[in-house]
Order: structure tokens, then sequence, then C-alpha cells
């Protein structure tokens, strides 16, 4: 089976990213947030609703997710030149997210909003970018790689975003003999790659994703990840190794933000 590189992946450089529907607040523009816990919800596909209760409570309980405030990884690229790493900050709540990376300008950082590309600051090399074509390129290539670095540590819990259509397509036994529940996640317009298509494979003994493919498009050949190295951080239990994408550095946190996060270039 071909380990999953999507077109991110493969030029990652070029920052194109799959995507998700992000529902979490943005109080960025003096809205209060609402903290009031989402109820679980139920699909309109009665296996979907027991599969994602299952693998929710696999890897640490839906409410833990609602709870789960502040992340911070390394998304990694293993690659034979050399590793390629992003570094982020999430602020779930606040709507709030910060990468890092290396670029042939000197280290870039972004502060932007998690719903609003144009909204955000960015400095190179310690110096502020100053408004404009640069910065705005700047921001959307760290939204872009937000969007797509968030969603592959915890796309089990967002299923249920809004725009998600989620359908159960059957079981499926494994090469090894693991058998799966198979479930289609598709996008109605929402995201920046809203022609992706999934296929979640979850472990119907453990409860955890432990497989997808993606679908550029739905007619497109899938392309497969193994997803593997659960481990309990925080609240939650997440899958940290994909093959040539692993995640170092992860932190989850419930409640106020820690001294020193989002931390600015002098």
């Amino acid at each position: 089976m071909r380990m999953l590189m999507f077109a991110l992946v493969a030029a990652v450089m070029a920052s194109i990213t799959t995507t998700c529907a992000d529902p979490e607040a943005n109080p960025s523009d003096g809205r209060a947030v609402d903290l009031t816990p989402a109820p679980i919800p139920e699909f309109a596909d009665a296996e979907v609703t027991r599969i994602y209760r299952a693998m929710g409570q696999a890897q640490g309980s839906l409410e833990a997710w609602g709870r789960a405030r502040y992340l911070t990884f390394d998304f990694v690229v293993r690659r034979d030149e050399g590793d390629f790493r992003r570094s982020h900050e999430w602020d779930r709540w606040g709507g709030r997210a910060q990468v890092t990376w290396a670029s042939d300008e000197g280290e870039t950082v972004a502060v932007v909003d998690s719903k609003d590309p144009t909204q955000g600051q960015v400095w190179v090399a310690g110096e502020a970018v100053p408004a404009g074509p640069h910065a705005d390129s700047l921001l959307m290539q760290a939204y872009r790689a937000h969007i797509n670095d968030a969603y592959w540590l915890v796309m089990p819990f967002k299923w249920a975003d809004p725009g998600v259509h989620a359908r159960f397509l059957g079981k499926e036994t494994a090469e090894d003999g693991r058998i799966f529940d198979v479930v289609e996640l598709s996008f109605d317009g929402v995201g920046v790659t809203p022609d992706n298509m999934y296929h979640a494979y979850v472990n119907t003994e453990t409860g955890l994703m432990e497989r997808w493919a993606h679908y550029s498009t739905p007619d497109a050949e899938p392309r497969f990840a193994e997803w593997g190295g659960y481990e309990e951080i925080g609240p939650l239990r997440l899958a940290l190794d994909k093959g040539r994408i692993q995640f170092e550095n992860v932190r989850v946190l419930e409640g106020e933000l820690p001294d020193g996060a989002f931390a600015l270039p002098n």
C-alpha cells in the first residue's frame, strides 16, 4: 500500500493544503466566546453516530476535545534531503494560530486568525513584514498550513464540523486481519480544497482511526496513510506517527493559555 503524501506534502514548500471546516469560536473581533459544551452530534446515518461516539471515547472523549483549548505541535515531513518542519500554536477558543517555519528569507512567524487569513501579523528573520502583497501571501500560507497540519493531527474529532457529510460505507478487512468500519467524509463547499474526500478506517476492536484514504476529487485514485503511534497527551489520545509525516512536541491544555503562549519575535 502506498503511504499517503498529499499535494501539500509532495510540494510542501508550496503550501498546497488539504482542509476541512473549522468551527472553533473566534472572538478576535471582540465577541464573547460561548463555552457551553456542544451536544454530542447525531448524524443522519446512525452507523456514523455509533462509530463517531466510540472513536471519540477511545481518543479521550468528545467532551475532552471540547475542553481542549490550547495545542502546540510540530508537523514534520521526513525527507531524504532533510526533514521539513512547521511549528504550531493554536488557541481553539480564541480563533488564533501561530505558525513558524524556515524559508530562504529566514525564520517566518505568522499569527493568523483561524477563520480569516486576511487578519494577522507576520515576521521574517525577526523583522515585521509591512502590510501589503508579501504579508498577505505569507498569512495565506500560514492559514493553509494551519488547516492542513491540524487536520492531520485531529481529524477524528472533526467529523461533525459544519459542511461535512459523513456516511457509513461498510466493513473492510485489512491485509493484517484488522477489521475496519469505513466512513466516507465529503465537504459542502467549505475550506480551501472542498473537492477533497476521505475514507476513514476505524478499527472495530480499538475504536481508533488507524488509516485514512485521501481523494483529491471523488473520482481520483486514493492515497493511503496509516495512523499509528497513539499517545495520551493532556485529555486526548492522538496518533503521532503517519509514516513520513510525524508529530513532535505535542501539548494539549485546558483552560487558560499558559505563560509564554504566542511569544512573538523581539
